[in-house]
């Protein structure tokens, strides 16, 4: 049994050992998993092949076991045995047709990176309109937090004003953390009190609310990028508006800062021309009045041997005052000054804050909350069937980022990842049998896996997730451990001169009492992780 136990341990290493270098955000949550497990394993080699041998010498009993009867279900399971072995080809068929049907069932599932949860903390972000002072954001969040405590799932509130969820210092914003009672002290679930709140505050006037999931963003993600401006602007106003009128999407909205007054100021060009001024001596009239000139120019006040610069601004309540600047004189070519208003018409118009670019692209980040029930697969599979997301315009198109991104990269990652590691596991097997026959009887066991997982995922309802990858992982290297187990086992009694139907039909008796107990010991311990 060493080359059993040395070829168990050496494929679970090559099944886990690949994982931690995984790159990007998914190998962050990979690497210490894949390293841990490797780690173990070899450990465990040291253990059972150097001190377990030396215990079972001294506690075990040198009498041979007595042999126990075969009972009922020993009798069922030889019976079925023999039935399957002796029509090999319906049973080959049988096992394709289950690996197909297995497959089609997968691809049926839906998708999400990280599993719903009935969260005990609900995360809200909280953006008033530019301009806001930190007394108003108070205001408007006291408010908030009032409202929200009147819940009663609600077992407190806390505000972090003057600094959005990320820790961005913005006196317009806030961070709200809403702590409920434990789920089973409630009659709702999170997703039913995070519907009551937006319910509760969606008449709140010039205030952007937004919940955040556990990695700080919303559930679904992307964003709209182009070269032109105004054409990504248009189609992620276009997407926000139809996302609005889709169910599953809840409160969609884009990342722009909310929109603020301006005040713009377009040159008399006939009028300037005639009095010999440039639109640069306009700007710098209205720099100078308003922010100050550049150090460079200011005048110097010397005191102790230091230098220090004198700005001359308006008064605040003139800046604020239109009338103010409107009466700025600004220099002529001939040495007299003429009054600002005369050089200008003002006009107020609305603005975004701020430009967000990518790759030298215009970058609008657009995102959502999921209707309770909805997986972030199923959101974009909804996203991409939209008629402004299908038929957009030459020049704009959308990515994924997030939560989003992070999916797209799991998936992805596992293939390729997959293949390389049943390659790995597949020399690893010849190396140690010294022949190819055997490897790859003893992988040939691996795609009926595949079944069991989809059977699991359609009986609890569950997502194929960040976690069911970690499972499948896992199962890999208990399917591979049970085929070595038996192959193994089952070439040795044909090397006996037994027919290769006794060799299997007798390593199968033999061996399922161990594959039993070590698959029962590994469900045992994942069952309190499972029941956290």
């Amino acid at each position: 049994i060493g080359l059993v136990v040395i070829a168990i341990s050496a494929t679970i290493i090559a099944v886990f050992a690949p994982v931690g270098l995984m790159k990007g955000v998914i190998g962050l949550y990979f690497k210490e998993f894949g390293l841990t497990v490797a780690i173990s394993v070899f450990f465990s080699l040291l253990v059972a092949r150097l001190i377990t041998p030396i215990m079972s010498a001294y506690i075990t009993s040198s009498l041979p076991p007595l042999e126990k009867p075969q009972g009922f279900a020993g009798r069922a399971y030889e019976k079925a045995l023999r039935l399957t072995l002796r029509h090999k080809w319906t049973t080959v068929a049988a096992a394709v047709t289950f690996f197909a049907v297995s497959i089609m069932a997968l691809l049926t599932l839906p998708t999400a990176f990280l599993p719903e949860e009935d969260k005990g903390r609900l995360a809200l972000s909280v953006e008033l309109p530019s301009g806001s002072t930190l007394a108003e954001t108070r205001a408007v969040t006291d408010e908030i937090a009032t409202k929200i405590r009147q819940l009663k799932e609600v077992e407190g509130v806390f505000v972090r004003g003057g600094t959005s969820p990320s820790g961005e210092l913005d006196v317009r914003r806030a961070a709200v953390s809403i702590d409920l009672l434990h789920k089973s002290d409630r009659e709702q679930s999170s997703f039913q009190v995070e519907a009551a709140i937006e319910a509760m505050l969606v008449r709140t006037p010039d205030v952007r609310l937004q919940f955040l999931n556990a990695s700080g963003d919303r559930d679904i993600t992307f964003a709209v990028l182009s070269t032109y401006g105004d054409m990504a602007q248009k189609a992620a106003d276009a997407i926000v508006a139809e996302m609005a009128t889709e169910k599953g999407f809840i409160n969609p909205s884009t990342d722009n800062a909310a929109m603020r007054p301006e005040l713009k100021m377009e040159v008399k060009a006939d009028k300037a021309a005639v009095l010999g001024v440039s639109t640069a001596m306009i700007a710098e009239t209205l720099r100078i009045s308003t922010i100050g000139d550049v150090d460079s120019n200011l005048p110097t006040f010397i005191e102790s041997g230091r230098q220090i610069p004198i700005r001359l601004l308006l008064a605040r309540q003139s800046r604020d005052d239109l009338s103010a600047l409107e009466l700025l004189g600004v220099p002529t070519a001939a040495g007299h000054s003429v009054p600002l208003s005369s050089l200008v018409d003002f006009r107020f118009d609305e603005t975004v804050s701020s430009i967000d670019r990518f790759d030298r692209e215009r970058y609008i980040k657009i995102g959502a909350d999921m209707a309770e029930g909805v997986t972030l697969g199923q959101g974009l599979e909804r996203l991409m069937e939209m008629k402004t997301v299908s038929s957009m315009p030459e020049g704009v198109r959308i990515q994924a980022t997030g939560d989003s991104d992070n999916q797209g990269d799991v998936f992805s990652n596992f293939i390729v990842a997959m293949g390389g590691r049943l390659m790995l596991v597949l020399i690893v097997l010849i190396l140690l049998f010294g022949n190819v026959f055997t490897p790859v009887t003893i992988l040939a066991a691996l795609p009926l896996s595949v079944g069991g997982v989809a059977a699991a995922l359609f009986l609890t309802g569950t997502a194929i997730s960040l976690p069911v990858v970690i499972g499948i992982l896992m199962l890999m290297g208990i399917v591979t451990k049970n085929s070595i187990m038996l192959v193994d086992f089952a070439v040795e009694i044909e090397a006996h001169g037994h027919s290769r139907y006794e060799a299997m039909v007798e390593a199968c008796k033999e061996r399922v009492r161990p594959i039993i107990m070590t698959t029962l010991a590994m469900v045992g311990g994942m069952v309190p992780s499972m029941l956290a």
